[in-house]
């Protein structure tokens, strides 16, 4: 069954009441007002009904919002120093964790672990050899 929106619920119950409860000329008559949307079965409209006066209803996600500055200010510190922690940057910002998580995910941060590499220089290569050699 499609999943219908607020908007498409609220026709649904204002044609089942114009048609005083009558499951399948609401049906109708829903399909006839409109047509472009999807058409629920007849036992929907009663079920509809049911669940809206007995069911608390669910309220829509939260779409993630936060400050464009906050953002800047968030990508800025990883740009500054990418060993940071999100706590940190939570914390110099004033924002949340979950937030600053948010914005690096919505940018296509991935969290790491920074680990620092020693550097190889040329003499390195001898010592190595006469390691290896003298085991």
């Amino acid at each position: 069954m499609p999943l219908f929106t607020r908007e498409h619920q609220i026709d649904m119950l204002l044609v089942y009441g114009e048609v005083r409860k009558n499951r399948r000329e609401a049906k109708a008559l829903y399909g006839q007002r409109y047509p472009d949307r999807a058409q629920p079965h007849d036992k929907y409209f009663p079920w509809l009904e049911h669940h809206l006066k007995t069911e608390r209803i669910e309220e829509e996600p939260n779409e993630f919002f936060v400050s464009e500055e906050a953002e800047i200010n968030t990508l800025v510190c990883i740009e500054v120093d990418p060993t940071t922690s999100v706590r940190q940057i939570a914390a110099n910002i004033g924002i949340g964790r979950e937030s600053v998580r948010n914005i690096l995910k919505k940018h296509k941060f991935k969290p790491f672990k920074y680990q620092v590499h020693h550097h190889l220089y040329e003499a390195d290569h001898q010592r190595r050899l006469e390691f290896w050699c003298s085991i």
